[in-house]
């Protein structure tokens, strides 16, 4: 992904902004019905084992299912790719990856020894004349 517009980042950051102003007035008119009801604490449904009277109880819980079926897909697509994946670096990357290899050590032979090693300066200077 290339860098982000400045149009782009500005509507990011408006919306972030909304966002968490919303978050804000939320929070607050908890608070002030709260204090209307004479209730001062914030409920989070662990006082009564009550968790129907927390609204993010169904957020959570679809999350949580969420990432597991996410987990168990990646799993599956990982256990479906593996033969594919083996087939392609055994008729394709590899023999690609080979061939390179000996085209570069081909036009580095003079550079180089055959075992790969730094060849004797004093030899190349009289092969590159």
């Amino acid at each position: 992904m290339g860098p982000l517009s400045s149009e782009r980042r500005r509507e990011l950051s408006d919306s972030v902004a909304a966002n968490r102003a919303e978050k804000k007035r939320q929070r607050e008119e908890l608070e002030a019905s709260l204090a209307a009801n004479g209730d001062y604490s914030i409920d989070d449904g662990q006082r009564n084992g009550d968790d129907a009277s927390n609204p993010n109880g169904g957020k959570v819980a679809a999350a949580a299912i969420a990432v597991i079926a996410v987990g168990y897909l990646v799993a599956k697509g990982a256990q479906v790719a593996k033969p594919h994946v083996e087939k392609w670096w055994r008729e394709t990357a590899r023999p690609k990856i080979v061939e390179t290899k000996k085209n570069v050590m081909t036009k580095f032979k003079g550079v180089f020894g055959e075992q790969g090693e730094e060849a004797d300066p004093k030899t190349t200077e009289k092969t590159a004349n």
